[in-house]
């Protein structure tokens, strides 16, 4: 089949790969101008690992990936509430990376294969019949295929063509990310750790060559801070972990002001259906959800395989659709879930409650997060 794919970041390029080692024609669109992100890192657990080297990327994970065996939970003080050995539940460790690093793995697999990329390709919309479907582009280029993959994003095009503007769930925080150069004591090595506070919290991922992701959190309503300038976003991000352990002070401090990103964080209302004849979505066109859990990026990596399999399966387009759909939403629905009850506890903003919820995540959190995770890294997709 000819296949149309919307959207060139991590979750369209995987997909894109999938389905051409299935043998199907696949062309990328992307409304960039260039396939690039900047300013923040992943978690890539090791349920995504799995499916990476399945697309022939497993030489390249070593190179853009640190190896991280460890996940870690901190007061603002330092005090250890929680530490995961990802190494016993899964039988290998989570990669820390740049998203621009794995996307440009990607990136360089798709053109290895002669899989083309258009880029500058805003999608405006789409119209199918039963012999095919046609994409439109805002600089009036079109295309046509047997089938369109919306891998757009949490904003989706696709999506809004084929359902109407899903209730988009702001999560109640806003959150920075940045990435710093900093000095190789301030770098816990196979370690992926947050601390977490009153309303707010940090996270600290080390990446290769001597660079710290980091991102935070901070309870506030919606839309705060949009106007700020560069400076002013590391100045109030700084005084929100004024005092907090080492070496977080020192990371913020080192972080360029002009490459720190600020969003609010959103996620959206589980969908009824993910496809409508011949059109799919997938990753956070389907099932965007909250960062906590470090699984939006792997449950979009997810999404690739099972759609080329569940293709090459049926030559009945929609069957194939209803399949993918089948299998994978029960799965995504429930790390949404998880996701945004972590992202619930994390942010806590009740000072008399702070104390509790350490009292809880040092008892319960622990075992509770690693029989998730156990299902999670242990079951097939």
């Amino acid at each position: 089949m000819k296949i149309l794919i919307i959207g060139g970041g991590i979750s369209g390029l995987a997909v894109a790969l999938a389905l051409h080692r299935t043998g199907q024609q696949v062309t990328v669109f992307e409304r960039s101008q260039a396939i690039q992100e900047v300013g923040a890192g992943l978690t890539i657990w090791p349920n995504a690992i799995r499916v990476l080297q399945e697309l022939g990327l497993t030489n390249v994970i070593p190179e853009i990936g640190m190896p991280a065996h460890y996940r870690t939970i901190r007061t603002w003080r330092g005090a250890l509430l929680s530490q995961i050995e990802v190494d016993a539940i899964a039988g290998s460790p989570m990669r820390l990376m740049h998203r621009a690093d794995l996307q440009g793995a990607l990136f360089n697999a798709l053109r290895d294969a002669s899989i083309p990329v258009e880029l500058g390709a805003r999608c405006t919309g789409f119209s199918q019949d039963e012999n095919g479907v046609h994409a439109q582009f805002a600089d009036g280029r079109t295309a046509d295929g047997d089938l369109l993959v919306g891998a757009d994003g949490i904003r989706s095009v696709v999506r809004g063509q084929l359902f109407g503007i899903p209730n988009i769930h702001y999560t109640g925080y806003t959150s920075w990310r940045g990435i710093a150069e900093v000095d190789a004591r301030y770098i816990p090595l196979g370690i992926s750790s947050e601390t977490w506070g009153v309303g707010r919290r940090i996270g600290l991922i080390p990446l290769r060559n001597g660079r710290m992701y980091w991102f935070a959190a901070y309870t506030t309503p919606e839309g705060q801070g949009k106007d700020q300038s560069s400076a002013e976003r590391k100045q109030e991000v700084q005084e929100l972990f004024r005092g907090w352990h080492d070496p977080i002070e020192p990371i913020l401090e080192a972080t360029d002001r002009s490459r720190i990103l600020r969003n609010d964080v959103y996620d959206i209302a589980p969908l009824a259906h993910w496809s409508q004849g011949r059109v799919v979505l997938v990753g956070d066109a389907a099932h965007a959800m909250s960062p906590n859990m470090g699984q939006g990026g792997c449950q979009a990596i997810e999404d690739a395989p099972v759609l080329a399999q569940c293709i090459q399966a049926s030559a009945d387009i929609p069957t194939a659709l209803h399949a993918y759909e089948a299998r994978r939403k029960p799965r995504t629905s429930r790390v949404a879930r998880q996701s945004r009850r972590i992202g619930q506890l994390s942010q806590v903003n009740n000072p008399q409650l702070y104390p509790v919820r350490n009292i809880l995540v040092k008892a319960l959190y622990t075992r509770a997060l690693s029989k998730e995770l156990k299902w999670l890294l242990q079951s097939t997709i």
